[in-house]
């Protein structure tokens, strides 16, 4: 007799398999349940709003390469009280104005890329 040409073995098998699906669906099932249901710690970071930053060494064609990232990293480098300056990449810079400055209601909204 050849071993497993028992149509024994083929049903133990294919039962085996079984089992182990319905344990792999009920355990996809907990993890998507508490995924549902975990709070969304995950605030979305603010971004820098438009006429409050001004890029330097800027094609005019260029202004939409910036990302979300840039604006955000723009309003995470921002300073309370103190103007400031960063480089973003060889050649390019943006001007970044205090929040009391951008907050003041004299203020002016500045253009997106200086004109030089």
């Amino acid at each position: 007799m050849k071993p497993f040409s028992n149509p024994l073995w083929l049903c133990l098998l294919i039962f085996s398999f079984m089992i182990l699906m319905a344990a792999n669906a009920k355990a996809q099932t907990e993890t998507k349940n508490n995924l549902l249901a975990a709070p969304k710690e995950t605030k979305e970071k603010p971004k820098a709003k438009p006429g409050t930053y001004e890029f330097f060494g800027v094609d005019q064609k260029m202004v939409h390469a910036f990302t979300d990232d840039t604006l955000i990293l723009i309003e995470e480098q921002r300073k309370d009280h103190e103007d400031i300056s960063i480089a973003l990449n060889f050649g390019v810079s943006v001007y970044i104005p205090a929040r009391d400055v951008i907050n003041n209601p004299a203020f002016k909204p500045l253009p997106e890329i200086a004109q030089e």
